[in-house]
């Protein structure tokens, strides 16, 4: 046990390394924070409401630098499979599990990283702007880091057995079926076509509605939040976090990389 521990942890480290000295992903984070920095320009610039306008640009850089670099992590495992790169080390005591185990808590690092220096970049700009910080900005970004953990979960699901333009696909519409999942429910209801109803049916039951982790409207609007929707929406992170990963590690046992 301890040693698959270590294993696993060596992994974990070896990705986040990788991750760091990677280019691509730095001029990503530059990209991010620059649109960050740019919300205080375009915020000051509105008469009204420039406060909200400065939060919700925020949370919407957010949300969608959560996907694309989701995407991104995604894509090079992806390489690393298709390429047979994986074998170098499956040759050793190493089992598949350990290996995914590995690779999507070294893929959490680096968004754990890339999070926590973007949460304090943009904390410090309301500073600046004046914007008074409550529980609920922190208690958003907590969730905001949840949909960022489900969307590595469920990039580890779709690349093990996509191409990379599938994976970027698939994971997009992840993300935004998760946000609009009630209206796929009453899509269905209203639509007289059985094949589009039956499939707007399985999008509803097999994506997590992902507006029970979305408190931006809460906090914009300083509005309380109760304890059972804070606990639904940890136990929604937590369970689809471990159907996604058990998803990925049924279909990768199945792969032949010899």
């Amino acid at each position: 046990m301890k040693n698959n521990f270590s294993k696993i942890t060596a992994i974990s480290f070896s990705v986040w390394k990788e991750s760091v000295r990677n280019k691509g992903l730095f001029t990503l984070i530059f990209v991010f924070l620059l649109i960050l920095l740019s919300s205080h320009i375009i915020s000051a610039a509105a008469s009204i409401n420039s406060d909200r306008i400065l939060q919700t640009m925020g949370l919407f850089v957010f949300g969608m630098f959560g996907i694309l670099t989701n995407i991104y992590l995604g894509t090079s495992l992806i390489q690393e499979i298709s390429e047979k790169r994986l074998y170098i080390i499956l040759v050793r005591p190493i089992s598949r599990t350990s290996l995914l185990l590995g690779k999507f808590s070294g893929t959490c690092l680096v968004l754990l990283s890339v999070f926590f220096a973007a949460s304090g970049v943009w904390l410090f700009i309301l500073y600046i702007n004046q914007v008074p910080i409550t529980l609920l900005h922190f208690l958003t970004l907590f969730f905001l880091l949840g949909e960022w953990i489900i969307l590595a979960s469920a990039s580890l699901f779709f690349a093990v057995f996509t191409t990379p333009l599938l994976h970027g696909l698939f994971l997009f519409a992840f993300a935004f079926f998760g946000h609009y999942s009630k209206d796929l429910i009453l899509y269905s209801t209203a639509h007289s076509n059985i094949f589009i109803k039956k499939t707007l049916l399985c999008l509803y039951y097999f994506i997590p509605n992902l507006e029970l982790i979305n408190f931006k409207g809460a906090m914009l609007y300083n509005e309380a939040i109760s304890l059972g929707n804070i606990a639904s929406g940890f136990l929604l992170v937590v369970l689809w976090t471990l159907i996604l990963f058990t998803g990925s590690g049924i279909v990768f046992s199945k792969i032949k990389l010899l």
